[in-house]
């Protein structure tokens, strides 16, 4: 992670190319929630559109490319699934602010309302947010059943790296950078 956080620091130095370096850090962070699943899990960040209705695909790990992820989810009964999963804050009864893990998914009770794709059989499904608010999903799926342990959707590399890309997610474009010093009243003074 280190060479992660010295491109994050990197962002707020070149303005100009906010948009690219933040799409590059989120990337790789999406690969490194895999990497932590699963050396083979797929890997795919979903953020919710503005209006709540559905999770639209936003960046996804090679073997998440190849499985063929789904651009969105929306008002179906497995889109229904995922986005209370995503919209989830821990505060009501059976409301998991730490995700859904997926032991096996054949034996899942809710195998019906889960999504799995590429003959996956087991999954977390991780939502993603800054303090309350939500912004999206993290899917990691694996194709054995127990691939991704239990207990993960509690481990805190995993947690750090989704409260990492919930913050990316927040980052604004600085401002540019002004040349005279905080707090003066008047012109900026300049030496010759």
């Amino acid at each position: 992670m280190g060479p992660l956080s010295k491109r994050i620091g990197k962002i707020l130095e070149r303005p100009q190319e906010f948009e690219q370096e933040r799409d590059g850090v989120l990337a790789r962070l999406v690969e490194v929630a895999g990497e932590i699943a699963h050396p083979r899990a797929l890997s795919a960040l979903y953020w919710l559109a503005p209006d709540g209705g559905s999770l639209d695909l936003a960046i996804v790990n090679q073997p998440a490319k190849e499985a063929g992820m789904p651009e969105t989810f929306a008002d179906t009964n497995k889109g229904r699934f995922l986005l209370a999963i995503a919209r989830s804050t821990g505060e009501a009864a059976g409301d998991s602010a730490s995700g859904r893990y997926v032991q096996d998914y054949a034996k899942d009770p809710d195998s019906k309302r889960i999504y799995m794709t590429d003959d996956c059989k087991t999954a977390l499904f991780k939502p993603v947010r800054t303090g309350s608010t939500s912004h999206g999903l993290l899917v990691l799926q694996a194709q054995k059943a127990g691939h991704i342990p239990a207990g993960l959707e509690d481990d805190e590399r995993l947690n750090s790296v989704v409260n990492l890309i919930g913050f990316m997610r927040q980052l604004q474009i600085p401002a540019a950078r002004r040349r005279d010093v905080p707090g003066q009243s008047g012109d900026p003074v300049v030496q010759t």
